[in-house]
């Protein structure tokens, strides 16, 4: 499992990732 998280100066994107699948994401 591999958890990256995008910050960006309006939103911050997360993604959880199973090997190359991602498997959640989440928009904050």
């Amino acid at each position: 499992m591999l958890l990256a998280i995008d910050v960006g100066n309006t939103n911050i994107v997360l993604g959880l990732y199973d090997g190359a699948t991602l498997t959640k994401s989440w928009r904050i």
